[in-house]
């Protein structure tokens, strides 16, 4: 008894230990990526795989049993014989899901467990082949930011390791441990415990979830508008990231195409690439933003409206010629951003900036370094050092040539410019979770750097504006909210030549939104867009539209148009002065005179003889593009808004080297230029106007005015008098001085100088003559030159005046105090 209970103690203690006591493992459980909403986007389910240990297999039944297995497991008997002749313990099959399958590795089981071999030696041990629960990745949304979630493979305890994406780069805090616990088993056996496990071991297991800053309805809205414009214009590919501008929060990141996560072994390496963060492109307009910025940042504009020559869209610098796509002349610097001159762009910069200044702010936007994004595989881009820079760098750069950079470098810059000059850390990583759901760690918005002063981004915001309200921008117009941005196309280099090949572009657009407080910038480039069409303000800006109208509601912004520029405002204007005036509204389209419908038949059917002018008034600067792309004639722009004069005259013979010039306004301003008439032939002979006005019977009018994509009709009846001269004064007359500070600086007095008889005044006599009671006011009337109208101003007083003045208001004094003008 000494022996046993002293010398023997710990012998014994161990072995009653070892019966009653068995160490249970328990397999990690790989933790859930849920989107900022807390979406599921990625999750994990414990499956059984079934494992075999050769040494426990008698080796005269190895072939037999792999057989047997190979047809339970419906795979085939060369690769299971040789795991069978392995030393070590080895799967079989993982993730078993197929009730059948347990079945029938149960019979295989069954059967060989009473085989004996020699008498006492069955053919199996009982442990020879088992179950082991291990983690299989379970993606409820499929192909769904697949690029951002990533993905994993298989290791010793399931699919638990990281290979792409956020799988990939938080794979450490996802994945979870194997635990371990001690427990009291039963005489069943080894698997038969007898009191529940260690709760602590347990939740070790578990991995823990990762929250993104991605927004799953943004992200869903992002992809399927990508896919759609990839698709319509036959694209290689495409890309599209929604940033949020005042904390760095990637909102969506889309790539076209996509591949489904339950299936990553059909995808390509083309369809697995993150183009978003692992393709660096030449941006090509898109960059115009930096440079202007950069010029604006070094006090070197003072003002949007300096005029900058545009030189024709062609000019020549080191050698080399900077073309733009259409012919420019002198024009705003505004105007010069919103058309997208390539010329301005490199002339600005080379002329305003050292290339050490640029080389500095190009540095500080992020180009040529990582954005440090928390995703693996991002591209440091290319932005070469300033010591090889070439003397056509800085012109190069200027307008997106030399440099090559990732769409996350370009939406942060531009975000950065849109964020009062802050630069935010970009991230797509919101929050860390344990499995409670607790949160244990949070990633804050990052201000890394100051790129430039809220003044250049109060200037960059009128000039990305421009871009869509007046520019090549216009399809990335919303109709709730006010919107900057820019239009790129870049000409791609052919692999195989090593050059630039035309017929090869990426068509890109960067806009932010809503512009008055920027919440979200969109970067979108579409790759190789066949069929013709790859402007980027044709392929990329209605991508923007489309994710942006979807993202704003999605975040609860506050709609932001300004009230007085809605065409409902301007016809709430335009029926106070028909009550105050009483001016008489024309409903009937079958009422109207000549003059009524040449003024809206010269807006749809502009048939123009070759060699002649077309009339341009009323149109936009992109209108104008297209209406003059078949011209050989050199183009300079006046103003903004719409065509309000032009030279030469509409329908007048333009000769070769003849330069046109066109004048753009505001609405009011073409609006109140159409409801003028011509000058009577007294006036011409210098006669001045009579006290007492004859005014000619009513005429009809109808008039069209473009508000954000709409035509407003408006039919009014204006009275014909004999001189505008008169008609002016009396609108500058005591009766409405509240509303008329100045008289018109347009009236002249003395003779109306003499421009010829154009195509156009022709027409409009003829039109007058056709009603007799009009012949004698209208006999031999021609237009005068006009001055261009001041910029558009929002003051509600400066729309009603137009108004006003349009109509020509019928309550008028009838005798002139001073029988003339001022």
């Amino acid at each position: 008894m000494y022996y046993l209970q002293v010398i023997r103690y710990e012998y014994y203690r161990k072995k009653a230990d070892s019966q009653h006591h068995t160490v249970v493992k328990y397999m990690p459980c790989r933790g859930k990526i849920l989107d900022r909403n807390l979406r599921e986007l990625a999750t994990g389910v414990l499956t059984k795989s079934l494992y075999v240990d050769p040494s426990g297999i008698h080796p005269s039944v190895r072939a037999d049993l792999a057989h047997d297995l190979a047809t339970a497991l419906n795979t085939d008997f060369d690769t299971v014989f040789h795991r069978l002749s392995n030393k070590s313990p080895t799967p079989l099959m993982r993730k078993i899901e197929d009730d059948a399958i347990f079945q029938a590795i149960a019979a295989v089981r069954e059967k060989y467990r009473k085989r004996m071999v020699e008498p006492k030696t069955p053919a199996i041990q009982p442990n020879a082949f088992y179950f082991v629960e291990e983690t299989k990745r379970i993606y409820p949304r499929r192909d769904l930011a697949s690029h951002v979630i990533g993905y994993t493979e298989l290791d010793n305890t399931g699919d638990n390791k990281g290979l792409a994406g956020v799988e990939r780069s938080y794979d450490e805090q996802l994945r979870g441990k194997i635990g371990v616990d001690r427990v009291f088993r039963n005489a069943l056996g080894a698997n038969s415990v007898m009191e529940p496990v260690d709760p602590e071991v347990l939740e070790s297991t578990y991995g823990n979830t990762v929250v993104l800053t991605i927004d799953e309805v943004i992200q869903r809205a992002a992809e399927a508008s990508l896919r759609k414009y990839v698709n319509m214009f036959s694209a290689d590919a495409g890309v599209a990231v929604v940033y949020d501008v005042k904390t760095g929060e990637v909102l969506a990141m889309a790539n076209c195409p996509t591949f489904d996560l339950t299936n990553v072994a059909a995808a390509t390496d083309f369809t697995r690439r993150n183009r978003a963060i692992t393709d660096a492109i030449e941006p090509g307009s898109v960059m115009k933003i930096f440079t202007y910025a950069s010029v604006i940042e070094e006090e070197r504009i003072r003002s949007l409206e300096e005029m900058v020559d545009c030189e024709g869209g062609r000019w020549t610098v080191a050698g080399r010629t900077v073309v733009d796509s259409h012919a420019i002349g002198t024009v705003p610097i505004r105007i010069a951003f919103a058309q997208s001159s390539n010329v301005a762009a490199a002339k600005l910069a080379m002329g305003r900036l050292t290339p050490a200044k640029f080389y500095r702010h190009l540095v500080s936007f992020g180009f040529g370094e990582k954005t440090g994004i928390d995703l693996p595989g991002e591209a440091t881009g290319r932005l070469r050092p300033l010591k090889q820079w070439t003397a056509q760098s800085v012109a190069s750069l200027a307008y997106g040539y030399e440099l090559q950079v990732t769409a996350i470098q370009v939406v942060a810059a531009a975000a950065a410019i849109m964020n009062n000059g802050i630069y935010m850390q970009p991230h797509i990583v919101r929050e860390i979770r344990n499995y409670r759901g607790e949160i244990i760690s949070q990633v804050l918005p990052q201000k890394l750097r100051r790129v430039c002063s809220p003044a250049t981004t109060e200037k960059m915001k009128q000039l990305m504006e421009a871009v869509v309200r007046e520019g090549t921008g216009k399809a990335a117009q919303l109709a709730e909210y006010r919107v900057g941005g820019k239009t790129g196309t870049t000409i791609k280099i052919d692999p195989k030549t090593g050059k630039y090949s035309r017929g090869n572009y990426i068509g890109s657009f960067c806009g932010v939104a809503p512009l008055e407080d920027p919440r979200i910038c969109i970067y979108v480039w579409i790759d190789n867009p066949r069929g013709g069409t790859y402007y980027g303000g044709q392929v990329a800006a209605p991508v923007f539209k489309e994710i942006a109208e979807v993202a704003l509601k999605q975040l609860k912004v506050p709609v932001s148009v300004p009230q007085e520029e809605t065409s409902e405002d301007l016809n709430v204007v335009f029926d106070r002065v028909r009550s105050q005036y009483d001016v008489q509204t024309v409903a009937a389209e079958s009422e109207r005179n000549p003059l009524a419908t040449l003024l809206e038949q010269t807006r749809r059917n502009d048939q123009v003889a070759t060699g002649s002018m077309p009339d341009l008034r009323g149109l936009t600067m992109r209108e104008v593009h297209e209406k003059l792309a078949s011209f050989d004639h050199p183009v300079e722009y006046r103003g903004s808004g719409v065509v309000v004069d032009q030279s030469p005259r509409p329908y007048e013979t333009i000769e070769p080297g003849d330069i046109v010039v066109v004048e753009f306004g505001s609405q009011e301003e073409y609006l109140r230029r159409l409801a003028e008439l011509p000058e009577s032939q007294s006036a011409a002979a210098g006669s001045s106007p009579a006290t007492s006005l004859t005014t000619a019977p009513a005429v009809a009018a109808t008039l069209r005015i473009a508000r954000h994509g709409k035509e407003v009709p408006l039919q009014v009846v204006a009275r014909v008098t004999p001189s505008v001269t008169a008609t002016a004064e009396q609108v500058g007359a005591p009766t409405s001085n509240a509303l008329v500070e100045d008289p018109d600086p347009r009236v002249r007095s003395g003779p109306a100088p003499d421009v010829g008889k154009s195509v156009w005044a022709k027409t409009l006599k003829q039109s007058f003559e056709a009603s007799d009671d009009l012949s004698a006011a209208m006999d031999d009337s021609t237009f005068g030159e006009e001055t261009p109208s001041p910029p558009p101003t929002s003051r509600p007083d400066t729309l009603e005046r137009s108004v006003r003045s349009a109509y020509d208001l019928q309550q008028v004094q009838q005798e002139s105090p001073t029988g003339g003008t001022d």
